[in-house]
């Protein structure tokens, strides 16, 4: 294969973040074809990683997002309970008082 493709060097490095590999870079050369600046390929992983970083705090943010939504819809439907059920405790406390007011 790699003579029918006429591959040289193949150089692979992996990108791990807390001992878990997450990427994973190949970079092939044609056959002849050398790297004279090693610099550049340290820079374009360094490049990488920062890209793959970006994207999983992306999606971070995008589930915090998701799940701050969630959570003021949960306390907006609470709050419209107790605001229901404090109505009805003042509407049946006023009921009684005009009672009061009525027999005396």
């Amino acid at each position: 294969m790699k003579k029918l493709l006429d591959i040289g060097d193949v150089n692979v490095v992996g990108i791990n973040k807390e001992d878990e590999l997450i990427a994973s870079v190949v970079i092939v050369l044609k056959k002849g074809n050398v790297i004279k600046d090693k610099n550049i390929i340290e820079t374009f992983i360094h490049q990488a990683a920062i890209a793959f970083q970006r994207k999983e705090s992306e999606e971070n943010l995008l589930q915090s997002e998701k799940q701050l939504r969630e959570m003021n819809a949960a306390k907006d439907k609470l709050f419209s309970i107790i605001i229901a059920r404090l109505a009805q405790s003042l509407s049946g406390f006023a009921g009684l008082c005009r009672s009061f007011i009525k027999r005396f």
